[in-house]
């Protein structure tokens, strides 16, 4: 029920309404110039609209029951009462009152308003209904009434009825947008399109040069899956607007269902071209569109098109820069997508979504300089931003710069506290950090932090694991750490090299081979490191001969140990 639609009627009805100075005055009196009661109750009375005027609702509560008491045949104290009690919600003392108001002087319109409203509350739709039926039909052409008659209908679901009452309404006041939205929401509750179409059809013919209310219709039919009806009508549109964003775009996505490219691809450049069409909908459009079309090098090319000409549109906009740099990362251009992204934060520096975007994606390609720029304008703008700092320390950590990284990240924990995902993360890189310099002991602190706050880490879980291993300390637990890895992420290859490399370490050489077999065939026949791993196992095995075929093996990989090329030349195991 558009509730707020029809208390939006009755304000502006009641403000069209013209001078309300006398009625204001008759309903403080009770339907009269003066109190008729006695000498002392009249007293009391004018007391209690005093204190109710000034906000002592209690005292005037107090001396409009006494007047009550006093004068009980008089309507207007019944009236106050019941008002006071429903302005503090309590309904049901407010019927009470309202309904001895209303039965007192049946000709007073306030008391029967006030009755009707209170009647309503307790969803006692017939009496409430009767009430304002009774009142139209004395003042047939008080549109707040009317107004008021067909909200109570609409709250009974008596939906004819209150069509009724707002075509009664539209004879008083004439083609209003308001009561014919009313109404095509009444037409749709019972299904009847057509009822709700000759709704907008009146709003046509009432604006013949506002396109707006074709749309209006034409979105109708679309939205009841009337698609038919729906074309014809934005096909009328672009007749009269060739440039009309809204029926092209419809119109577009009609074609492109049918597989007519060429009228789609028309269309579409008119839709996207226009700042009339909202960015949201374009953006989404490309998305859905390359994830139909995007295996296509054609497919990809229009995608990109589109962001093109949605940039052109709305050039002011960083917000269209960003769609359009997200999907140039979507299709692989993610070297322009980053431009993209430092264009868009140019005229949206207040986005930090668009700062996290762009951080992520020059981590991403290694863009460590640019990672540093950014997360240092960044900071200028949300210095309390944890992400930014930590970016910045990833910016030094991949540039060797271990000093600065370890003050940054240092940093980055005081920013990020209570927030045990980002702290996990900012203490592994302190482990890094320290495993690099060759302190082991801060390093293993970092990476037990790291651990306490994110136990399941897969990539923590084994790069500890096999710095330990390297080390040939703690190897114990180094094998439960990347046995769990494995549990994590199966079918890791690197996961699998630790874990069979650990088994090695502790001389445990037929199961080192089985784990170091497993990465081979998921993927580590082209990595030096565990085809070299791989060779000193068979050695240890006694199959000196495949060890030195896989020793060879991983020399033509590149990156294996400093001792590869003695293993080879000698044919002996070296560590």
């Amino acid at each position: 029920m558009r509730t707020g639609l029809l208390i939006g009627f009755l304000l502006l009805l009641a403000a069209c309404g013209g001078s309300r100075s006398g009625q204001v005055r008759n309903l403080q009196l009770g339907g009269g110039g003066d109190f008729p009661g006695g000498k002392s109750a009249k007293a009391d009375f004018y007391e209690a609209l005093k204190q109710k005027m000034i906000g002592n609702d209690d005292k005037a509560l107090d001396l409009f029951l006494k007047v009550i008491k006093a004068e009980p045949e008089q309507a207007a104290p019944y009236f106050h009462v019941a008002a006071l009690y429903k302005k503090h919600s309590d309904y049901t003392e407010a019927l009470y009152y309202a309904g001895k108001a209303a039965g007192l002087e049946p000709e007073n319109v306030f008391y029967q308003l006030l009755y009707a409203e209170v009647l309503t509350y307790f969803q006692r739709y017939d009496e409430a209904a009767s009430i304002l039926e009774s009142l139209v039909e004395k003042n047939p052409r008080d549109r707040s009434l009317i107004a008021r008659l067909a909200m109570v209908y609409e709250m009974k679901g008596d939906n004819r009825k209150a069509i009724e009452a707002y075509d009664h309404l539209e004879k008083v006041i004439g083609i209003d947008e308001g009561i014919i939205q009313a109404k095509k929401g009444l037409y749709l509750r019972m299904n009847d399109v057509e009822g709700a179409a000759n709704e907008i059809r009146k709003l046509i013919k009432a604006n013949p040069g506002d396109l707006s209310y074709l749309n209006m219709l034409a979105d109708l039919y679309s939205a009841n899956n009337r698609g038919s009806e729906a074309m014809a009508v934005y096909r009328d549109i672009l007749e009269k607007d060739p440039q009309n964003a809204r029926a092209a775009y419809a119109l577009a996505n009609y074609y492109l269902a049918q597989g007519d490219m060429d009228s789609f691809k028309r269309l579409i450049e008119v839709a996207f071209r226009s700042p009339d069409l909202d960015l949201n909908t374009k953006a989404q459009f490309i998305y859905g569109y390359l994830q139909r079309y995007g295996q296509s090098p054609e497919g990809t090319s229009f995608a990109l098109q589109l962001s093109e000409w949605m940039a052109e549109a709305d050039h002011d906009s960083g917000l269209a820069l960003a769609s359009k740099a997200q999907i140039l990362q979507m299709t692989g251009r993610k070297k322009e997508a980053l431009e993209s992204y430092k264009k868009a934060l140019a005229l949206e520096e207040s986005n930090f979504k668009i700062w996290q975007d762009a951080l992520f994606l020059a981590l991403e390609e290694q863009e460590y300089a640019t990672l540093l720029s950014l997360s240092n304008e960044a900071l200028s703008v949300f210095p309390n931003q944890p992400l930014p700092w930590f970016m910045k320390g990833m910016a030094y950590l991949m540039m060797k710069d271990y000093d600065k990284a370890r003050d940054v990240f240092e940093q980055a924990l005081i920013i990020s506290a209570g927030n045990p995902t980002l702290e996990a993360e900012i203490y592994a890189r302190l482990g890094d950090i320290y495993h690099e310099k060759g302190q082991h002991v801060l390093s293993d602190s970092a990476y037990e932090k790291s651990l306490e706050l994110n136990p399941d880490n897969p990539l923590l879980l084994n790069n500890y694991a096999y710095y330990l291993s390297v080390r040939g300390e703690h190897l114990d637990r180094a094998a439960l750490m990347a046995e769990r890895a494995n549990q994590l992420q199966p079918r890791n290859s690197n996961f699998e090299d630790t874990y069979g490399w650990i088994l090695y370490k502790e001389g445990k050489y037929s199961e080192a081979a089985e784990w170091l077999e497993r990465a081979l065939n998921h993927g580590g026949m082209k990595n030096g490191v565990i085809l070299e791993h791989y060779g000193d196992v068979l050695y240890r095995l006694g199959k000196q001969g495949k060890a030195l075929e896989y020793w060879r093996k991983a020399a033509e990989n590149g990156g294996g140990s400093e001792w590869l090329e003695k293993k080879i030349s000698d044919g002996k195991l070296y560590e």
